[in-house]
């Protein structure tokens, strides 16, 4: 009997690490995120342009602190299909981090004045005084009180009747 030649085919995957970049800048009242990631792995020529995704929505930090900013797995895609791409293995997915910073350059205090109640009885009337406190996680950890004198004025007139009805 004569041997044929027989044929082998190895089929191998290769590992695909897809990590979501990071960010951090000092607090300015909006939003931070981040829609950047790196690639590691790719072959044959693939790049990382030929990937698509998004992050989570939660993936987003306004106030001071730091979050994980998250790929949204469900929105991965490889040249307009799903991965993995016929020679990758299913993808291993890293978080990256958002932060936010204290602010040391300002405060924001908001002073509050005194308010009152009163009958009115035709004369003007007044209130005296403000109160203001703060604790600021936004810039930097701070806490404070303030009190002051200023005097507001004013006069209404409430007539109270019936519609005839």
């Amino acid at each position: 009997m004569k041997a044929t030649g027989n044929v082998i085919t190895v089929y191998y995957t290769v590992p695909l690490t897809i990590t979501a970049e990071s960010a951090s800048r000092a607090y300015n009242a909006q939003p931070l995120t981040q829609q950047d990631f790196k690639v590691e792995g790719l072959v044959n020529g693939d790049q990382k342009t030929d990937i698509t995704l998004s992050m989570t929505k939660g993936s987003t930090i306004t106030n001071v602190g730091s979050v994980p900013n998250v790929i949204d797995t469900t929105t991965v895609r490889f040249k307009g299909g799903a991965l993995p791409g016929g020679y990758y293995e299913l993808p291993t997915y890293k978080p990256g981090t958002l932060t936010i910073t204290a602010d040391e350059t300002e405060v924001v205090v908001t002073i509050t004045g005194n308010h009152d109640t009163r009958v009115y009885n035709g004369s003007e009337q007044s209130v005296t005084g403000y109160d203001g406190r703060w604790r600021e996680d936004h810039y930097r950890r701070a806490e404070g009180r303030l009190q002051g004198g200023s005097e507001g004025h004013g006069r209404r007139q409430v007539r109270h009747g019936s519609d005839g009805g």
